[in-house]
Parts: C-alpha cells; sequence; structure tokens
C-alpha cells in the first residue's frame, strides 16, 4: 500500500512538472549580449529583449514568450503560435488612440549621434501673435541670418544687419529688440526640430555616448507614443546597431512593447549627394544613382544592388526603404530628376520590379511559409559578420495599404497589398 502511495505521488509530482513545461523534450536557452538577451528554443522562434526594459520571458509548457505588457499573463497577440493576423487584430483592441496615431507618423530626421544645438532658455516667452508671425515667409526670410548662425551655434549677427524692407511697422518693432529676436529663434529652433540636446545640454557637452538617446527622442517615443524613426547620419554600422539596441529597450519597456520601425532614404549612392552619403555611416557600399544604374540598362544589376543593400540595412537596424522613386522623369529641371530611373516608362517598370525583387525576394529553398523572403517573419535577433549578434527591429503593425515587408525590409513607394507581421 506504501509502495503504492509513493508510486502515485511520484506520478503526480511527475505530471505537475509536465504541465509546467519542466518535463518537456523541448529545450530553452537564454544568452546574454552587451545590450540584450537572446532566448532560444527548439520548436519556437528565438526571442530578443532587454533585461533593463522590464520585460520577461514566460515559460509555458516548454515554450518562451514575452511578456510584452508586463502582466505576468500570455496575451493573444503575445502568443507566436497564433496568426499574425489575429496577433494584431488582439493588438489593436488593446490600443490607446494616442498609441494608434504613433503607428502612423514618422519623425523628422534624425542623425546618430545629434550634433545639434542644445536646448535653448530666451529671456521672454512670445505671446500666440508673435508665434503666429513665423508662419509668414517674409518675417522668416528676416531672421534667416539668426537661424543659420543658431545652427552653426554661433554668435548672432548685429540685430541693425537684418533686412526689414519687407516687414510691417508693428514687425519691425518686435526686430529692433534682441531678446525677442532670441525668443524669435528658439521657437523656430524647437518647432524645427533642430534643437537636440542630452540632458539639456549639446552632445559634445554632456558626455552622452553615441547611442544614447537625445531629450527629444525620449519625447516623442515616450510621451507622444511614435513609432516611426527616420535616420539620416550614422557614425558608424557599430553605432547604427547599438543605437537601434537601445531605441528599442526604451519602448520595449512602455505600453504594449510595440517595437520602432526604423526608416532610411536611399542611402547607397556614391557621395555625388552629401546628405545621403553622410546618412550611410561611411562604411557601405557605393553605387550609382538611381538615374545611374537605370543607364546601364541591366535589371540584373539592380537586383543585385538591392540584394546588398537589404542585407547592409538590416545590419544599420532599418526596416523601411522609403523607396524606389518610380517618377516617369519629363522635366529636366525638377530637383529629384536623377531620383528617377528616367522618362522611359518600360525601363523604369523594369528597373523598379529588379529593385523589389533584391530587397524582397529570397530564393526558393530559403522561403518562409505566410512570408515573403528569408528576414520577413524571423524572430528579432540578427547575427552579424563584424560585430556580435544584435536585435533586429522588426517592424510590429503596418497601418498602411500600400506597404510590403520582406527580407525584413518594407518598401514604401509602389502600390501593394499589405503586410501584417508581430515579432515574436
Amino acid at each position: 500500500m506504501r509502495l503504492t502511495l509513493k508510486l502515485m505521488a511520484a506520478v503526480a509530482a511527475v505530471i505537475s512538472l509536465c504541465l509546467s513545461g519542466g518535463c518537456s523534450s523541448d529545450r530553452i536557452d537564454e544568452l546574454s549580449f552587451e545590450q540584450f538577451n537572446l532566448v532560444r528554443q527548439k520548436n519556437g522562434p528565438d526571442l530578443g529583449y532587454s533585461p533593463e526594459s522590464g520585460v520577461t520571458i514566460l515559460k509555458i509548457r516548454g515554450k518562451a514568450f514575452k511578456d510584452l505588457d508586463r502582466d505576468g499573463t500570455l496575451s493573444p497577440y503575445e502568443d507566436w503560435r497564433i496568426f499574425p493576423e489575429e496577433r494584431a487584430r488582439d493588438l489593436a483592441d488593446r490600443l490607446s488612440l494616442e498609441e494608434l496615431a504613433g503607428l502612423l507618423l514618422v519623425s523628422n530626421h534624425q542623425s546618430i549621434p545629434s550634433q545639434g544645438r542644445g536646448v535653448m532658455a530666451p529671456e521672454i516667452e512670445l505671446t500666440d501673435a508673435q508665434k503666429d508671425l513665423m508662419r509668414k515667409p517674409s518675417f522668416v526670410r528676416a531672421l534667416r541670418n539668426y537661424f543659420q548662425a543658431a545652427w552653426d551655434d554661433v554668435p548672432y549677427p548685429d540685430p541693425k544687419s537684418i533686412d526689414m524692407s519687407e516687414l510691417t511697422p508693428e514687425e519691425k518693432v518686435y526686430l529692433s529688440d534682441y531678446k525677442t529676436i532670441v525668443a524669435f529663434v528658439a521657437y523656430m529652433m524647437e518647432r524645427t526640430n533642430s534643437v537636440q540636446s542630452y540632458n539639456g545640454t549639446t552632445f559634445a557637452e554632456s558626455g552622452a555616448r553615441s547611442w544614447d538617446l537625445t531629450d527629444q527622442q525620449k519625447k516623442f517615443l515616450g510621451e507622444d507614443k511614435l513609432r516611426g524613426i527616420l535616420i539620416t547620419s550614422v557614425e558608424s554600422p557599430e553605432v547604427a546597431a547599438k543605437w537601434n539596441n537601445t531605441v528599442q529597450a526604451f519602448v520595449e519597456g512602455s505600453g504594449h512593447g510595440i517595437p520602432v520601425g526604423i526608416h532610411s532614404d536611399p542611402r547607397h549612392q556614391a557621395p555625388s549627394d552629401v546628405e545621403f552619403y553622410a546618412g550611410s555611416g561611411g562604411t557601405i557600399s557605393r553605387w550609382p544613382s538611381s538615374l545611374g544604374l537605370a543607364a546601364s540598362f541591366d535589371p540584373d544589376l539592380m537586383e543585385r544592388h538591392g540584394q546588398v543593400a537589404s542585407i547592409e540595412y538590416r545590419a544599420l537596424g532599418i526596416t523601411t526603404a522609403l523607396s524606389p522613386q518610380v517618377d516617369i522623369a519629363t522635366e529636366p529641371r525638377w530637383w529629384r530628376f536623377d531620383g528617377t530611373y528616367g522618362e522611359d516608362p518600360d525601363l523604369s517598370a523594369d528597373m523598379a520590379r529588379a529593385y523589389c525583387d533584391g530587397f524582397q525576394t529570397s530564393p526558393e529553398d530559403k522561403r518562409i511559409s505566410e512570408a515573403w523572403g528569408t528576414r520577413a517573419s524571423m524572430p528579432c535577433s540578427s547575427t552579424g559578420t563584424d560585430m556580435e549578434p544584435r536585435r533586429a527591429a522588426a517592424t510590429v503593425i503596418s497601418p498602411t495599404g500600400n506597404t510590403l515587408s520582406t527580407r525584413g525590409i518594407t518598401l514604401k513607394s509602389i502600390s501593394s497589398p499589405s503586410w501584417k507581421a508581430v515579432c515574436a
């Protein structure tokens, strides 16, 4: 009888252990890296998360899940076993109006690190009527030298140098007072997001690391719930990856843990275009402009460009390519003429198709069911060739109807079916 009772107790203990996942054949390992942990499981996706974000890993019957809303229970949108459409619908139902709006918005250009000037503190505050003057082109033109001086962080010019020929008598009075001029400049710099600070001061004075977030980035991610960032220059690919991890850790610990989509304009053009050349960090591949590639009349070359650029975008943490530009160029005086594939509709179509195929299509043997490309539905982790494994900032839900998310990259130019995916 005693043996039977002991046997029953042992069986009950084993059953209890199995229900908690302890006797499952599924193995869960957790690896720690500089900025994140990586959870690997035999029969499930790899899960990347930041221990500093407050997110923990739920282990249920031998499987691991990210507790993105930090409530200790597994919500449907956190369950990677459920089809993405259902997960997206469950998440959308939980979002506030502010969070939904944040998914539709993208920041203005952000350089990593920011070289903008620190917080400006004018001695007087403008009235609403004075702020409205900043919508008047002639008034803004009168202050252009002050805006430039503020941006360059050099002393302001003499007020007597202001060209007041287009101003009204009242406006001339405003610009005759130095303190008022400073208040106008501070207001404009803030409105255009030219004020980028680290703990209230400039990057050079702050002692911040190159991948730290600015005060303004923390605000639009935290208070405004923005989930799209448009980046330009980056100090290096390593800094870009670390900054991306810092961004994702910041938002992972707030709200429903929705990650940020990192957006970029084209950044592989050879340095005739200084803005986008600077945007690369200087160490990615160089290609002719769109018009230059079109002049090759070689769609295969264009596709290869897309394949290489896709890999490099993901290494930088970029998930959304704001390209290609498929306008038909008919006016050579147009400033963005060289961003097109020329005036031939057939050639433009061939080149655009090759570009998208390069960015978004993978060979048959590497495709994933229910997805385009090898990286479209991969978990939030990737392995670099020159750095330790790093988290990939996978786009959560695309609220637009004209996007494709493939090879881990979303292209926003060509009309196509919407793709909704939730990173595990």
